[in-house]
């Protein structure tokens, strides 16, 4: 009865075991050596050698073994003697960081990802809980005081500023009053424009951006007739 633990079959010419024959109460591992087992094939070679040296006459024999071979038998090895190859298992990764729920090894790797995110957030967010508070004021009167160094001439453009603004506001209550100073939509419209126009001009120096709007509307509508036509 064979006593041989094969550990991978000798298939491509290369196999490994070990005797079976040991204590196992003793030891929980086959403690007993590993053996390569090499048949003469056309890929594998025994060369067998005598170095002398200045250490010596010693007497060294050679296997060549196919590297695909090699891997196989060498993966077969460590699966057999439950060796991990890799520095950390994934239990001992997950064990390193501090994460803020249990993992599970069959958890897939966007999940993982996600609770890392949210890891990096927490973190963020308590450094800066850490960081002192600073007093700021952040009332201002004249926010041009940020851009100009003069306070008369933040004053002055924030003086500008509001009248712009009210300029702005007038226009748009006037537009929507008249909207035929942005848009003609009919011959109608147009007649209205002209008479519009001619009332406006009277006192031109007074309404001078009604004249402009009023007139940009008009060439506008003119133009268009005439394409049409």
């Amino acid at each position: 009865m064979s006593t041989k633990d094969w550990i991978s079959e000798p298939a491509d010419g290369v196999g490994i075991f070990q005797e079976c024959v040991y204590d196992s109460v003793i030891n929980d591992v086959n403690p007993n050596p590993a053996v390569i087992q090499v048949d003469h094939t056309a890929e594998t070679t025994i060369t067998q050698k005598v170095i002398n040296d200045e250490l010596g006459s010693r007497f060294t024999m050679e296997a060549s073994i196919p590297a695909k071979t090699f891997d196989k038998i060498a993966a077969h090895w460590c699966k057999k003697r439950s060796l991990n190859t890799n520095k950390y298992s994934l239990e001992e990764l997950l064990s390193k960081c501090n994460f803020l729920q249990a993992y599970h090894a069959d958890k897939s790797i966007e999940v993982l990802e996600d609770d890392l995110d949210d890891f990096a957030l927490t973190q963020t967010i308590n450094k800066r809980i850490e960081q002192p508070e600073v007093d700021a004021d952040l009332d201002m009167d004249n926010i041009f005081n940020i851009l100009a160094s003069d306070p008369l001439e933040a004053k002055y453009m924030n003086e500008c500023s509001n009248e712009l603004i009210q300029l702005r506001e007038a226009g748009r209550n006037l537009t929507q009053t008249f909207p035929i100073l942005t848009k003609i939509g009919s011959e109608d419209e147009h007649a209205k424009a002209l008479m519009m126009m001619e009332t406006l001009l009277e006192d031109y120096d007074n309404n001078l951006l009604l004249v402009d709007a009023l007139s940009c509307s008009i060439a506008r509508y003119e133009a268009d007739d005439d394409v049409l036509k």
